[in-house]
């Protein structure tokens, strides 16, 4: 007992000798030591709260809020707003029983908008329905990448016609909001181009533009440029090239006079001009008989002059037997033959298509360091002079 009443002497002494703003610092550290702890006991002891669903749209997570509210189930709202929290325990069913009545329903309105058709609803009404449920569906599909954080697609489709000529084809736009530190793939790119263009009529990939949330261009027609500029996929892919042998002229100097010795600066001018040529030779010693036709007629015809003496001798029959042949007459002859043959004379057809970005000249700017030598300058003391290379060592 002495002792602790010792203890509390000394402390009582101690803090006599603190002057009145240090005595105040002390009592509230004590007292913000003491809400701490008493913050902990009681958040060890509540409800152990869960995410139930994270970065909603407010749409969702108003209906997610109303929903729970109806069946008495106790919630909180993130600190971002957009998530919601329920009690541990019956995460999973909770989860399970909104899944059942549609929520969260994602971005848009899908094809829930024909639940409840109204009747009397105009041609007009129902295609614009029809277009709204088509969006939605396709921005909910596209949301489920996992780069993609939210989406909006926007659709253009013109009316039909009785006429095919007079047709004009669909058109889309697609825009994408993405995760922090993600990006798509050109693969990923071309797969979301090739899922809007099939699930609209009339759409074909050539007509889809897709953007990214900071404006830049992902997909679609690049090639819409002035007559003799170069798309931006020929800048890039000249890009690349430049700085793929910039990089490798770098590394061997690097390598040779010492790193960060050299500085290369390359340019590359390539030919995008797309040349196509079909050729045909013909062979005229390749050649085979490909049909032949041929015909031949004669024919012989006796018509003699007539001749004898008239009367009936002459003209009953088997006279003709009995009397001689009159002289100078001869047979009548024909005879004619026709032979038409069908070559068919060998030919090659070639079909040349020149690769594009054909590279036509190479510019190189190197800058290199000297050397440096140690020379005794004033007082002793060693200095570093520059040396200049030689004409030889730079060529």
């Amino acid at each position: 007992m002495s002792v602790i009443s010792q203890f509390l002497q000394q402390l009582a002494a101690l803090i006599g000798r603190l002057s009145p703003g240090k005595r105040i610092t002390m009592v509230v550290l004590i007292l913000g030591t003491i809400g701490g702890f008493a913050l902990l006991m009681a958040w060890s002891g509540g409800v152990d709260l869960r995410p139930l669903y994270s970065k909603l749209d407010a749409d969702d997570a108003g209906a997610i809020v109303n929903r729970l509210k109806e069946q008495k189930i106790p919630y909180r709202i993130g600190v971002d707003g957009r998530s919601v929290l329920v009690p541990a325990e019956s995460l999973h069913e909770i989860r399970m029983q909104l899944a059942s009545e549609g929520l969260p329903q994602g971005s848009g309105v899908g094809f829930e908008v024909f639940d409840n058709t109204k009747l009397g609803m105009s041609e007009f009404a129902q295609n614009v329905n029809y277009q709204r449920a088509l969006q939605g569906e396709l921005a909910r599909t596209i949301s489920r990448i996992a780069e993609v954080e939210g989406c909006r697609v926007h659709l253009v489709m013109p009316e039909k016609t009785l006429f095919v000529g007079q047709e004009q084809p669909a058109s889309a736009s697609v825009a994408v909001r993405l995760k922090q530190g993600r990006r798509l793939s050109q693969e990923q790119i071309n797969g979301i181009v090739h899922l809007v263009s099939s699930s609209v009529a009339r759409l074909s990939p050539e007509q889809i533009t897709l953007v990214d949330h900071t404006g830049r261009l992902l997909a679609g027609n690049r090639g819409r440029n002035a007559p003799g500029a170069l798309s931006v996929d020929q800048l890039d892919y000249q890009a690349q090239v430049e700085k793929s042998l910039e990089g490798r002229v770098k590394s061997m100097l690097d390598q040779a006079l010492g790193d960060g010795r050299a500085i290369v600066r390359l340019a590359c001018a390539f030919d995008f001009q797309r040349l196509e040529k079909t050729e045909e030779q013909y062979l005229p010693d390749n050649r085979v008989i490909r049909s032949e036709q041929s015909l031949n007629e004669n024919s012989r015809n006796s018509d003699p002059t007539p001749s004898g003496v008239p009367g009936i001798r002459s003209n009953t029959p088997g006279a003709e037997a009995l009397a001689p042949p009159a002289p100078g007459a001869a047979a009548n002859a024909y005879e004619k033959q026709d032979r038409t043959v069908n070559y068919e004379i060998g030919k090659v057809v070639s079909r040349i298509i020149e690769p594009t970005g054909k590279l036509t000249r190479v510019s190189v700017a190197v800058m290199v360091d000297g050397t440096y030598k140690q020379v005794a300058g004033k007082g002793g003391v060693s200095e570093r002079l520059y040396v200049e290379r030689s004409a030889e060592e730079l060529q």
